[in-house]
């Protein structure tokens, strides 16, 4: 056989592949698209007939709008890819809206937990000032439980 014989088979056999590899592929394409057809929840007359352009192209059928009015076909897609990149643009700031606010959530748990610590201290000073069991370390502490104690009292100078 010949070299030229030889390289035209193999690149007859590779054409067919690829042909048949592309022709599963649009097939699991067209699935998916239908797959994911949720009338009317997600769907718009614009994706629908986006839709049915697609699955005519992707089996090689006819599909005479195509030739008859390619401008109503050209904004049905154009509509379609829009609305698809409207959404993905929504659904990227949705989630980074969601991730600050999950960080100053975060946040505002720290500060909780730090504000319930220095409640928690503040009461043991209370327990022991009523006890009479104060250290040198508290008398700052004592100040300001007095100008609490004040303003309980309704000394509004404190």
């Amino acid at each position: 056989m010949s070299d030229y014989k030889q390289t035209r088979d193999a690149a007859g056999k590779v054409t067919t592949q690829y042909g048949q590899m592309l022709e599963n592929l649009n097939d699991d394409l067209v699935k998916r698209m239908n797959d994911a057809r949720d009338f009317p929840a997600n769907t718009c007359g614009s994706s629908r007939h986006a839709a049915m352009i697609a699955e005519a192209l992707c089996k090689r059928e006819e599909y005479p709008m195509l030739t008859e009015e390619p401008e109503h076909c050209g904004g049905s897609i154009a509509a379609t890819v829009a609305a698809l990149w409207e959404c993905r643009a929504d659904l990227r700031k949705m989630a980074l809206d969601y991730l600050a606010a999950d960080g100053q959530a975060a946040e505002a748990y720290q500060a909780q937990l730090a504000a319930e610590a220095k409640l928690a201290k503040m009461l043991e000073i209370v327990r022991r000032h009523d006890t009479g069991d104060m250290r040198r370390e508290d008398m700052e502490a004592r100040r300001i439980l007095e100008k609490l104690e004040d303003v309980m009292k309704g000394d509004t100078d404190a």
